[in-house]
C-alpha cells in the first residue's frame, strides 16, 4: 500500500521519461523517495530560516537602575558625570 507522502519511482518510470524502451519491473525493484505532504509557504520557510539566523540576546547589556539607560554590566553610562551628586 502506498503512503500519501511517498512517491513510487521505479527504474521503468525513469527510463520512460527519457524515452527509452523499458523492461518489466516489479515493486521490489522500486526506489521510494520522501515527498512533502504539503507545500511549505514562503512565510513558514522564512520563519524557519530567520529563527536560525537570529542574533542571541546578550547578557552583559542591561538597563542601569539609577539612570534608566541601556549600558554594559559593570560599566559607567556614557554621560556618567550628569548623575554624580552635587555638593554645594
Amino acid at each position: 500500500m502506498q503512503s500519501q507522502w511517498l512517491q513510487l519511482v521505479t527504474p521503468a518510470t525513469i527510463l520512460e521519461s527519457a524515452g527509452a524502451t523499458v523492461p518489466h519491473y516489479t515493486e521490489e525493484d522500486a526506489f521510494w523517495f520522501a515527498v512533502p505532504k504539503k507545500k511549505v509557504t514562503r512565510h513558514k520557510k522564512r520563519l524557519k530560516t530567520t529563527a536560525q539566523k537570529r542574533i542571541p540576546l546578550r547578557k552583559d547589556i542591561v538597563i542601569d537602575p539609577r539612570t534608566g539607560e541601556v549600558t554594559l554590566k559593570h560599566r559607567l553610562p556614557a554621560n556618567w558625570k550628569n548623575y554624580l551628586p552635587k555638593f554645594d
